[in-house]
């Protein structure tokens, strides 16, 4: 990955990449990184907008197995969610899609990839009619063990379905205004209900809940001591596509203008705000995802040597070295490294599903996203590998 560049809509149009077939390959024209398109007209669904979901939840792409190769879910938006999980091969493509055993109850939101590095990549948990279910999707069976399928009632009609890095804590809502949290290894649910709520987002340590209420104060859920306190946000930010990662979130504020966007970490353990970079431009819509799992090890301790992807939509993205506009990069929390990933090149987005909604798995090696492609009627699902390390 390199630092700082604008998008060439040039070279990326010479690609002519709405007119390719599903497998398509190219190097991204500013960092050279493999993009892959995972989907085209009729293949594998016949609607116009084949993607995930949103940027932040849960997994929506395993980590690497077989030394090659990732699972990816995805759904045609347009006919009802039809879901397929396909294998992406590094260096080969996509290959091997097919249908579910069973269906979620939440099309959009009710799913998430293992993200235990104990455990198997290729299993699927999904919040189904009848509690969560561990899905092999190499085998593309049920394969429940131990406490799963987990609760049987507080599922209905359950979405914003996220898991921890152990596949321990599940947590998702219901009505608006119910979180659920199931602890796989007690089998234990807890259920709270936060009036006004627009999505709670697990810590991904799996010990605390984010429950957002999109206004400027939210609500901060210990799950294992099952207490709550307020989160009073800096300045003039009001929470909107909120990063969970370990033991922190991320949170921009929209709302300062004058060619800023200041982004904070929140450390749900002491419950303080950090600045930590501006972002330069019109207060840009965007999304982020923390769903980049790294380890102690890794960390060397330190919690603010974690990476969030962030997409930007129509306005720029503080880089080093210059501005990027419509893009994917990947911020560190001390502020100290900001890499451009890929230009998604979609435009239209006054239309939700033509959002990138930049998403990355849970071993930091490979992003997803959508593009309408400068413009085009549909809407296809996009894989980067990122470099191995």
């Amino acid at each position: 990955m390199i630092n700082g560049q604008t998008g060439n809509a040039t070279a990326y149009q010479a690609l002519n990449v709405p007119g390719q077939p599903r497998g398509f390959g190219y190097k991204d024209p500013v960092t050279g990184l493999q993009v892959w398109k995972a989907s085209s007209a009729g293949d594998p669904s016949s609607g116009t907008s084949f993607r995930h979901a949103y940027s932040e939840g849960g997994a929506y792409a395993s980590r690497l197995w077989n030394g090659d190769r990732y699972s990816v879910i995805a759904a045609d938006m347009d006919s009802g969610g039809d879901l397929r999980v396909f294998d992406l091969v590094r260096g080969t493509g996509p290959t091997n899609y097919r249908a579910l055993p069973v269906s979620p109850e939440a099309t959009d939101l009710g799913y998430s990839f293992s993200r235990n590095r104990a455990g198997d990549a290729r299993i699927l948990y999904m919040l189904t009619a009848i509690g969560v279910k561990r899905v092999n999707t190499a085998t593309n069976l049920v394969e429940n063990t131990g406490n799963f399928p987990g609760p049987s009632t507080g599922v209905s009609g359950g979405s914003w379905f996220q898991g921890d890095v152990q596949d321990r804590r599940f947590v998702w809502m219901t009505g608006g205004s119910d979180v659920h949290v199931w602890d796989s290894q007690t089998n234990a649910t807890l259920t709270r209900t936060f009036a006004g709520m627009d999505e709670p987002y697990l810590e991904s340590d799996g010990r605390y809940v984010f429950v957002n209420n999109g206004q400027a104060n939210s609500t901060l859920w210990d799950v294992v001591n099952d207490t709550v306190q307020g989160v009073t946000f800096p300045s003039n930010v009001t929470p909107s596509h909120v990063a969970s990662l370990r033991g922190m979130f991320v949170n921009s504020d929209v709302n300062t203008g004058g060619g800023l966007m200041p982004t904070f970490r929140l450390a749900a353990t002491s419950n303080s705000w950090t600045q930590f970079t501006d972002w330069s431009g019109y207060a840009p819509d965007y999304h982020t995802c923390g769903n980049w799992d790294r380890t102690e090890a890794e960390l060397g301790g330190d919690l603010t040597q974690q990476y969030v992807l962030y997409d930007d939509i129509h306005e720029t993205f503080a880089a080093i070295g210059s501005s990027l506009r419509e893009s994917i990069g990947l911020m560190r929390l001390d502020g100290g490294d900001k890499r451009l990933v890929a230009h998604h090149y979609s435009t239209n987005f006054s239309n939700y599903w033509h959002q990138p909604h930049g998403h990355i798995n849970p071993d930091g090696t490979l992003v997803i996203f959508a593009s309408d492609m400068l413009g085009s009627s549909r809407v296809d699902l996009f894989a980067v590998e990122l470099p191995l390390r």
